[in-house]
């Protein structure tokens, strides 16, 4: 196991030096619903997107366990279309989590 995988942040607390967007991810789980609520479109997504090395893919997996959610991680580089995209997104949309609430 690499270091920095061993030794990644697991909740929001242990992420040093993204306070602004740490707090943005956290206001928007906060405010995120799957229903649509009368006269509101619910928020569906978050983008996070910078620098390599600047902290997206932890804090997405701080989010993750926060909630009990499942992460299903995906690098946008090794799709170039849609069709690609459909094929490998398609399994996780049709199924629910054995093991997590989300």
């Amino acid at each position: 196991m690499q270091w920095t995988e061993k030794y990644r942040p697991n909740f929001f607390e242990e992420v040093k030096g993204q306070e602004i967007a740490t707090q943005k991810v956290k206001q928007f789980i906060e405010g995120f619903s799957f229903r649509k609520i009368k006269g509101k479109n619910p928020k569906k997504a978050i983008i996070l997107h910078g620098p390599p090395g600047i902290g997206k893919t932890t804090l997405a997996h701080a989010a993750g366990k926060e909630t009990n959610s499942e992460v299903f991680e995906l690098n946008a580089s090794d799709l170039r279309n849609k069709e690609r995209l459909r094929e490998i997104l398609k399994p996780v949309l049709e199924q629910k989590s054995l093991s997590k609430k989300g």
